[in-house]
This record gives C-alpha cells, structure tokens and sequence, in this order.
C-alpha cells in the first residue's frame, strides 16, 4: 500500500493507494482510527466468515469530505494534490487497484473506454457550490 504524505506537513497523510496484486494478509488499514473513511483490505480463505452483525449508533461530526475510488473496469490516471494545491504524483490505476484521498486533492482521467469505478465519499452531500473547490492551474 502506498501512502502519500504532505509535502508541508510531512506527517499527514493525504492519500492512500492500493492495488489488488498487493492484498496479501487477511486485514490491512488503509490508515488511522480518526479518519472519516475507514478503508481495509480484507483476504479470506475458504469457508471463512464475518460473523453478521449491525453497526451501533455512534454520533459523528465531521467537517470534510473524503474519498474512496475503486477502478471496477477498465483503467484511469489519478492525480493527487497536496494541501496547497500542488502537485504530488499521478498513478495509473488498473481493474481492482483503488485509492483514498483524505486532504489535498484529486483528479483522475479515464484511459479506457468504458472505464468503471466505485467511489464512496462521507455525505450528506451539500452539493458542487458547497462541497468542491478547482485546484489551481488544472
């Protein structure tokens, strides 16, 4: 897993990305407790289980939005943006690799025709004039 930290305050993470070759021990955190998105990968075995269970009611308050992209199909380039707004690296996600972006900033570009993804982001969501800012020069 691959984790991309500031360039102005080295010791906060910004993104995070996985790629599917790389799920190779039964649970790895995408990062901390405190982040509002909570991302692991998870390897089972056969006939191993989850037990069934609910989630309890837990008020949370949050005043970000973060981001979880998931390449389901096909293949696209991401591009990740520091605090600031600078430019940190791209990568070229493929079928099953994804990334988390928990500050700064992203974008991506689909390389492939019919490119499919998932993305999850914490809501409720207050609409584009509320919730995203362009990054400078992009």
């Amino acid at each position: 897993m691959e984790k991309i930290y500031s360039k102005i305050e080295p010791k906060k993470l910004l993104h995070t990305i996985c790629r599917k070759k790389e799920i190779t021990s039964r649970r790895e955190e995408f990062a901390g407790a405190n982040e509002v998105i909570q991302a692991a990968t998870i390897m089972l075995k056969k006939d191993e289980q989850v037990p069934a269970h609910r989630h309890l009611e837990n008020a949370r308050t949050t005043s970000t939005t973060q981001e979880f992209v998931c390449v389901i199909e096909g293949e696209l380039m991401a591009e990740f943006y520091d605090i600031d707004g600078s430019f940190i690296e791209r990568a070229i996600l493929k079928e099953g690799d994804c990334y988390v972006s928990y500050g700064g900033g992203h974008g991506i570009k689909s390389l492939k025709d019919n490119t499919k993804l998932y993305e999850i982001k914490n809501g409720p969501y207050p609409g584009k004039e509320r919730d995203k800012a362009g990054i400078e020069g992009q």
